[in-house]
């Protein structure tokens, strides 16, 4: 019975997805609200497949999470498509000093990396990619 009322949810949240796509906002959020309904009701409030609403996100993984500011940057967008400029500004300058931060971090530890183990140590190159990632997300 739960298999089904998930494969349901995953079925709300792909036409949720399409219904974004074609710019049917209050289709898509009604939608997608359902999704999300089922999920918690048979996976709890705190399973990672729930965890699509922004606060829960930030109260379980954290403020300066990748999931987190991904869910932050896709609500900056939808309230951007919606035409509610000031708070989808307010998300992106969020998201934007967030990831200042954590590039600015992550770039103290690379060349750190770089000083003790060399340019071309595959822990340097890992920090590398990873300053490459926080600019992705």
């Amino acid at each position: 019975m739960n298999e089904e009322r998930l494969a349901r949810a995953s079925l709300l949240q792909c036409v949720g997805e399409l219904f974004t796509y074609q710019g049917k906002w209050k289709d898509a959020e009604d939608i997608s609200a359902q999704a999300a309904d089922i999920r918690r009701c048979v996976l709890g409030e705190e399973h990672p497949s729930t965890l699509t609403i922004l606060e829960t996100r930030k109260r379980v993984l954290g403020e300066e999470h990748s999931d987190t500011l991904t869910s932050m940057a896709n609500l900056a967008w939808t309230y951007s498509s919606q035409g509610r400029w000031k708070e989808a500004e307010g998300l992106e300058m969020q998201v934007m000093e967030t990831k200042k931060r954590a590039k600015n971090l992550a770039v103290q530890v690379m060349e750190a990396k770089k000083r003790v183990l060399g340019e071309e140590h595959p822990d340097t190159l890992a920090s590398m990619s990873s300053i490459a990632h926080i600019w992705k997300v």
